[in-house]
Formats: C-alpha cells, sequence, structure tokens
C-alpha cells in the first residue's frame, strides 16, 4: 500500500465534510467525490491511460502536497 495512513474514522469525517461541502457550494450541479489511491477497484494498479482519463474529468483536486498531486499535470484547466 502507498500513501497516507489515516485512522478510518478520520478519514470518513473528512470525506464527510467533504462530500457536504461540495453540495453546499455545487447545489445541484452533477458531481461525484473520487477517492483516487493509484489502483483499480479490483487491487491492480490502475494504468497511465485511466489516471489520466480520471484526472481530466475533474473539477478539483484536494489532496496533501507533494508527490500525490502529481496527477494534476492531467486536469484540462491547468494554468501555470
Amino acid at each position: 500500500h502507498h500513501g497516507r495512513y489515516m485512522v478510518k474514522e478520520h478519514e470518513e469525517a473528512i470525506l464527510a465534510l467533504i462530500h457536504t461541502s461540495m453540495q453546499a457550494v455545487l447545489k445541484g450541479v452533477h458531481s461525484r467525490l473520487v477517492v483516487y489511491d493509484g489502483h483499480l477497484h479490483n487491487g491492480s494498479p490502475m494504468p497511465i491511460a485511466k489516471q489520466a482519463e480520471l484526472f481530466q474529468s475533474a473539477a478539483f483536486v484536494i489532496g496533501p502536497h507533494g508527490a500525490g498531486l502529481a496527477n494534476i499535470v492531467w486536469l484540462p484547466n491547468l494554468r501555470p
């Protein structure tokens, strides 16, 4: 496993807060919260093309600083 380890209850609380905030700000706009861990649903590593596809569909990305945010290069509206 890679990434940061977090107590499950803490992770659930953070995700709930993000989801609630998204609903309040987006007010009815279709959206979904995706937790990216570098793997497909079956546990195998996500191919680069799938990673690019996922991040190209993102409106925004939330995460810790560092290499974990490397896939933001695929964001469609990335500006230097």
